[in-house]
């Protein structure tokens, strides 16, 4: 049974293999670059032109080409993938506890007269 974690992944990683063939201009060079078979990248590219209900590239034999629908799509889905990878870095970050949020409860007087010492030499850690 598919998550939506798996699907949100797969998604993502077709928008990664479009993106990859718009740079590389055609289908086996992405597969090449990607590591992947030109029929698993074709079918990749299909996929998400079924998902979106129109066709991103016209293919030819010297390669592909940016259709219409394709040229608008793309900088939504450059953007769709800065974020992909922005929140997997937010995510592995707050694994490390290299972020977060501490709430700390305490009485006036300590917030007044400790807290401020005791977080500054946190800080400095």
């Amino acid at each position: 049974m598919q998550t939506a974690e798996t699907r949100g992944a797969r998604y993502n990683f077709k928008n990664q293999i479009f993106l990859k063939v718009v740079s590389c201009g055609s289908f086996s060079k992405a597969a090449e670059a990607l590591s992947f078979t030109q029929s698993g990248i074709s079918h990749a590219i299909n996929s998400l032109e079924n998902e979106l209900g129109v066709m991103l590239l016209s293919r030819n034999r010297g390669g592909v080409v940016l259709t219409a629908d394709g040229r608008a799509v793309l900088p939504k889905i450059e953007k769709l993938c800065a974020a992909h990878h922005a929140l997997m870095q937010t995510g592995e970050g707050l694994k490390d506890m290299d972020s977060g949020l501490v709430e700390i409860a305490t009485f006036s007087s300590v917030s007044a007269q400790w807290l401020p010492r005791i977080l500054k030499s946190f800080g400095e850690l």
